[in-house]
């Protein structure tokens, strides 16, 4: 953020000063704003009246960060901005420890008719004295405004209604006409928001419904991640059917252009990291929704890697390495005991540490509750070849299956002794196993399950504790989204699957 502030050359200028100064000696935090305030000054890049000690205080010496809201009168056209601490849970206090969450917040914007989104430098400042700030007209009441151009700034953006729907409305009709970074900012902006009760969820939702006609990794990455989440909480419900065929219609528009490789089939096409990634999280994501065409496939490349395996060369290349980890996955979770003992035997064999680590991840895959239980009892079997370094890695891999999670939580009670005494006094290995918990668990029983364990097992947990106090926290949050929002979100994708069918 400095760096775009105070652009580049002044940056650099300031630093290079400072560690020349200081090369010798002893420096502190102020010094670094003080040689970056008098590079600022020479190059006439930072207001006279900021320096950036006053800036960057605003930012270090207090948690979080703002969230910035754009407000247009729909009369007059003006702008106002205002600040305000974002928060993901309303039980958190603003204002208890006494701190002014206000920010010095640089503010860059474009509009709809000069969408120059390589101007990224801040065109104003919300003063850390400002907890809202009208800036005029600065567009057209019938155009978007973006502020936070390529997310230069570490803040959200709330939109008023109207300017949400005109920035739906573009996406749908040219999403090229918003640099990708943005897109994607707005899409993680959007998800957040809903998240923490400040946009109704019918925003975020909305807007992914473009991401058919999306090409670029970026916002794809920002929506699957954000989509995480509500997957999570839909999973065991009715809803699940109908959010999967909404993820798969986004999805089926890029099958053609996403694929599968073997070594051979290997070109230069995917060189580019970034469509290596869209290939990987399309594939992914497809399979993961239940998309026939991509199970096929995964199916199809799984078996051919089974029929070309030399026990002798268990390392030869056969399939690409970007998307071997959602074919052995799948290939597992339809294979049943075959596949996942050939993949056991493979995970013994192979000489390749990233192999390996891939394989222990994708056995749990499997659908087979008997298998998982097989698994997770390798564990504590010495002659499994399953090391102590990887039981967390295994542990953490079933649990996020959703057979493996309540088969995992059991061993977690019932076998807690036993496991501290493998792990000797490593708390880390144990706060690990019980983070996935926090993130997959919505119920009432569930979180009475994890407040016995931490009752039972206070003494014992040792610097797991911190974890365990966050992992009832989240589920306890989890309870909340669906209570608020499982209605709607069923509502939605319920409807939203009608219109796809008859588009």
């Amino acid at each position: 953020m400095m760096d775009n502030f105070l652009t580049t050359d002044t940056f650099r200028k300031g630093v290079s000063r400072y560690l020349k100064h200081f090369q010798y000696s002893i420096a502190e935090q102020d010094d670094l704003w003080r040689f970056l305030t008098e590079a600022a000054r020479e190059d006439k890049t930072l207001d006279e009246d900021l320096t950036v000690k006053e800036i960057m205080d605003s930012w270090t010496l207090k948690m979080g960060y703002p969230v910035v809201t754009v407000s247009r009168d729909e009369e007059t056209g003006e702008t106002t901005l205002t600040q305000e601490r974002f928060l993901l849970s309303e039980d958190n206090e603003t204002e208890a420890d006494g701190i002014d969450y206000k920010w010095h917040i640089p503010v860059s914007y474009v509009v709809q008719s000069n969408a120059d989104f390589s101007a990224t430098q801040p065109r104003l400042w919300i003063r850390q004295n400002e907890k809202s700030k009208n800036i005029g007209v600065i567009s057209e009441k019938s155009e978007w405004v973006i502020l936070n151009v390529q997310q230069t700034g570490y803040y959200r953006v709330n939109y008023d209604s109207r300017t949400w729907e005109l920035l739906e409305k573009q996406l749908l009709e040219d999403h090229t006409k918003i640099h990708r970074v943005n897109r994607a900012q707005i899409l993680d902006d959007a998800f957040n928001l809903a998240k923490a009760g400040i946009l109704n969820y019918s925003v975020p939702l909305g807007l992914i419904r473009y991401l058919s006609k999306e090409k670029s990794n970026s916002p794809w990455v920002a929506a699957i991640r954000n989509l995480g989440y509500i997957d999570t909480m839909l999973r065991k419900t009715p809803a699940y059917e109908h959010y999967r065929r909404f993820i798969r219609s986004l999805v089926d528009p890029h099958m053609s252009e996403v694929r599968f490789e073997r070594i051979e089939q290997v070109t230069g096409e995917y060189d580019d990291i970034s469509k290596v990634s869209w290939n990987l999280n399309l594939l992914s994501l497809a399979c993961q929704m239940g998309h026939e065409q991509c199970l096929k496939s995964a199916s199809r490349e799984f078996e051919f890697f089974m029929a070309k395996y030399n026990e002798s060369e268990p390392d030869e290349p056969l399939l690409s390495p970007n998307t071997k980890s959602i074919v052995f996955c799948n290939g597992i979770k339809k294979g049943g005991e075959t596949a996942f003992n050939f993949a056991y035997a493979h995970m013994l064999r192979t000489n390749i540490p990233q192999e390996r680590s891939m394989l222990l991840s994708k056995l749990a895959c499997t659908e087979e509750s008997w298998l998982l239980s097989k698994y997770l009892g390798m564990l504590f079997d010495n002659t499994s070849g399953i090391r102590l370094q990887d039981f967390s890695h295994v542990f953490s891999a079933v649990a996020y299956n959703d057979v493996g999670i309540y088969l995992a939580f059991d061993m977690l009670v019932n076998k807690f002794d036993e496991i501290k005494q493998r792990f000797m006094g490593n708390d880390f290995g144990l706060t690990s196993l019980i983070m996935p918990f926090g993130d997959h668990f919505n119920s009432k029983f569930y979180l009475d399950q994890m407040k016995s364990f931490e009752r039972i097992n206070r003494d014992n947990l040792g610097a797991a504790s911190r974890e365990t106090a966050t992992t009832i926290a989240k589920i306890s949050s989890n309870i909340q989204v669906v209570d608020a929002h499982y209605d709607f979100l069923a509502h939605w994708f319920k409807n939203a699957g009608s219109v796809l069918s008859t588009e």
